[in-house]
């Protein structure tokens, strides 16, 4: 790779090229962790291809005006956040790596994981880096899941019955409106159990 600045090029090493990854969790924990990026003031870099155009279903449609509509409906193409390579960048790596098998193992709950990570921080076990790294990991990796809990489940259909409220005055002048309410029923339930519940 070749660098141009104030018309001078020049070739990078390895240990001067910027590390990239399309992985947003790693990201953000390299972040969160104090990682700097490689541009503060551009730390991602947002691409459209015909292909991702076209999953998309852009077809047919010109290449700029395909990418200005999906920009602008806040479709994501193909990100990728570049980081300066620090000398603790590889152990934060190796820290990611391993706090994603142990969330994957199950063993402990995340909120076991994280109570034992700030214990051990607390007790000098774990430097500052390393703790701040896994604690991230774990908060990104939970959010995604929890965010996602409502797909591992069949979803609930609410129909509303069918009919007019009714009005009931009491005594002392109190009314009190009786509605038809709901119907609620599983959306892949038999067709037995939906003529019995009436829909």
């Amino acid at each position: 790779m070749t660098q141009d600045t104030d018309g001078q090029t020049g070739t990078l090493g390895p240990a001067q090229m910027p590390f990239a990854t399309s992985d947003a969790i790693l990201a953000f924990s390299l972040c969160m962790a104090g990682v700097p990026f490689a541009d503060a003031d551009r730390p991602c870099v947002h691409i459209y291809d015909e292909d991702i155009l076209r999953r998309m279903g852009f077809l047919g449609v010109e290449l700029f005006q395909a990418a200005e509509t999906a920009f602008r409906k806040k479709k994501k193409g193909h990100v990728e956040y570049a980081f300066k390579q620090t000398p603790e960048l590889r152990s934060m790596l190796l820290v990611y790596a391993d706090q994603v098998e142990e969330l994957q193992s199950g063993e402990g709950t995340p909120a076991d994981l994280m109570k034992r990570i700030m214990t051990y921080f607390v007790e000098g076990r774990m430097p500052l880096g390393e703790t701040l790294m896994r604690l991230a990991c774990i908060n990104a990796k939970m959010k995604t899941q929890f965010m996602n809990l409502w797909q591992h489940d069949d979803p609930i259909i609410r129909i509303r019955r069918q009919g007019a409220a009714e009005s009931l005055t009491y005594p002392d002048g109190r009314i009190r409106v009786r509605k038809p309410g709901f119907v609620l029923v599983n959306l892949h339930a038999s067709q037995e159990t939906r003529r019995k519940l009436g829909v």
